[in-house]
């Protein structure tokens, strides 16, 4: 649950905006975070923040370890107030759905 909402309740952002997180992800370096950052801010509302963290989470962090630095450096350039705690939500709830699947009952 991010935000007081669960998963299923949540809508994700258009599309437009989906390509654009994508974009910044596949883009983003030491050199640039401050263009990124803006980019990013400049698209984002608050009801794409639990969408941001989740990608953050299942399609960045969780496949790429060598990034991780670079991604929580990101988070502070961001400077959206809350989104640290909705990627550490994230963490959870996928560490959470992993451990269910990887019990022999799954």
């Amino acid at each position: 649950m991010a935000n007081g909402l669960p998963s299923s309740l949540r809508t994700a952002p258009d599309e437009t905006i989906k390509d654009k997180i994508f974009f910044v992800f596949n883009n983003v370096s030491k050199q640039n975070m401050d263009i990124k950052a803006n980019e990013l801010r400049s698209i984002l509302h608050s009801e794409d923040w639990p969408y941001l963290a989740q990608h953050l989470v299942i399609n960045r962090a969780s496949i790429e370890p060598n990034f991780h630095a670079l991604y929580l450096e990101f988070l502070d350039y961001l400077k959206i107030p809350g989104l640290l705690e909705l990627v550490l939500n994230s963490t959870y709830a996928g560490t959470y759905r992993f451990a269910l699947c990887s019990s022999p009952s799954c």
